[in-house]
């Protein structure tokens, strides 16, 4: 699996439009120790940051901690209020005491807050740190 990921973040391709950030030694470490994992985007409602079939690295969340440091418009991974067992990737707008308001940057192509109201902080999974590979024009 290590040599699958490594060739995968090694793709980090020059042709990217709007990069997430690099990709840090330290993510990449964390990567392989298990700390962090790669995830990949399903459908519109984040384009144009992010597109069906790219990957990201995502740092979960302790579930058990006080609630992380992350700022509004950091894009998340949360649970979806209405599938649990389903984890999907939008941009956190606001932040109130329980409650979080997720929207994704293509309203016409997501559901998110404005459909289902605010989300629990419980339903919090991680943050997206990095975009690893982009899928090509061909791969979708």
């Amino acid at each position: 699996m290590g040599h699958r990921l490594l060739s995968r973040v090694l793709s980090f391709s020059s042709d990217l439009q709007k990069p997430l950030a690099a990709v840090g030694l330290l993510d990449l470490l964390l990567l392989f120790c298990g700390r962090r994992r790669v995830m990949q985007v399903e459908g519109y409602s984040m384009w144009p940051t992010l597109k069906p079939k790219d990957r990201v690295i995502v740092r979960p969340f302790d579930q058990h901690a006080a609630f992380p440091a992350i700022g509004i418009g950091a894009i998340v991974v949360y649970l979806h209020p209405q599938q649990p067992s389903r984890q999907v990737i939008k941009r956190l707008h606001a932040v109130e005491d329980t409650q979080l308001t997720i929207l994704g940057d293509c309203p016409d192509a997501s559901t998110d807050s404005r459909q289902w109201g605010c989300v629990p902080k419980e339903c919090l999974v991680g943050e997206v740190v990095a975009l690893v590979t982009t899928a090509s024009e061909q791969d979708r």
